[in-house]
């Protein structure tokens, strides 16, 4: 068998293993996918999304700087990426890898919603209706869509009456 050949055969068993939950295995399955091509982008994509998976955010973003020196235009690979920044409280990174993904894949309703979490999580609200508004129109049927922008309305209509509750004391005083 060609090293293509071999390096296939282990991808698609560390895609199985990933698949199961194993990503110990699915890891090390992926690591023999690339020894044997070097430019495997979908075994440093999985091998990233395994330690992702695990907790291992930094392992997870050199496999996906990875894949992005590769494949600068895999809108996903951004997206995955951001998430990992997202996990590691690392939120200005995560929205401008998703400000990327979006001007590569701007239909992507996926990218939208986690946009949208970033921009809630940084507390920017008026950012995080607009993605979640995007989300909801390119996938109409989508619960969680759905339910994220009414918790940023939620959370706007609190503000709001905050601040009014905020004024009318201020007048009394």
């Amino acid at each position: 068998p060609s090293d293509s050949e071999i390096a296939d055969k282990h991808y698609n068993q560390g895609v199985t293993l990933h698949g199961q939950g194993q990503y110990r295995s699915a890891i090390n399955e992926f690591t023999q996918a690339i020894r044997f091509d070097s430019e495997y982008i979908d075994g440093y994509f999985m091998r990233g999304s395994s330690y992702h998976e695990l907790g291992n955010y930094e392992r997870a973003l050199g496999d996906y700087g990875t894949v992005i020196e590769l494949n600068p235009e895999d809108s996903m690979t951004y997206s995955n990426r951001a998430l990992t920044f997202y996990k590691m409280g690392r939120l200005a990174e995560g929205i401008t890898d998703l400000n990327i993904a979006i001007g590569l894949d701007p239909n992507n309703a996926e990218i939208h919603f986690n946009l949208g979490r970033a921009h809630f999580a940084s507390g920017r609200l008026s950012q995080a209706l607009g993605s979640f508004t995007r989300s909801t129109k390119l996938e109409k049927e989508n619960g969680e869509y759905h339910y994220y922008l009414g918790q940023v309305y939620e959370k706007i209509l609190k503000t709001r009456k905050r601040v009014s509750h905020s004024l009318r004391l201020s007048k009394i005083r």
